[in-house]
């Protein structure tokens, strides 16, 4: 299941993940944040994974997303950025994989362990 809300203290939209996070999951609720009344072009993203299922996640999916990002650009903004706050090695792992792919969409990805950390670098 993934949530979705701004945080005005931090001015970026929260995802939280919890559970199976697959494609289609994703997309649902990045279209979702894009029909919403806080949606702003060039807004930046947390995205937070605890307690999820994402083994199961083919690498194909990972590029699938990065490229959604792409075509998507001209109406999400250009240059926001992404935190990804992570707490297993497998999930850090699936986060590495998307930052390399991310680099053909126009956004920045950092990926954290400790979401004040993320919070501090969305806010610089």
């Amino acid at each position: 299941m993934i949530r979705f809300s701004y945080r005005e203290d931090i001015n970026a939209v929260h995802y939280t993940v919890e559970g199976e996070f697959t494609l289609d999951a994703y997309l649902d609720a990045t279209k979702q944040f894009m029909e919403s009344d806080f949606f702003t072009p060039g807004l930046n993203s947390l995205w937070e994974f605890h307690s999820i299922t994402i083994y199961n996640l083919p690498a194909d999916n990972i590029k699938s997303i990065a490229h959604y990002l792409k075509t998507i650009a001209p109406r999400r903004g250009e240059n926001w950025k992404t935190a990804l706050v992570v707490d297993d090695d497998v999930a850090l792992g699936l986060a590495n994989t998307f930052q390399i792919y991310s680099k053909i969409a126009p956004i920045t990805v950092k990926i954290f362990r400790d979401i004040s950390e993320a919070e501090i670098w969305l806010q610089s």
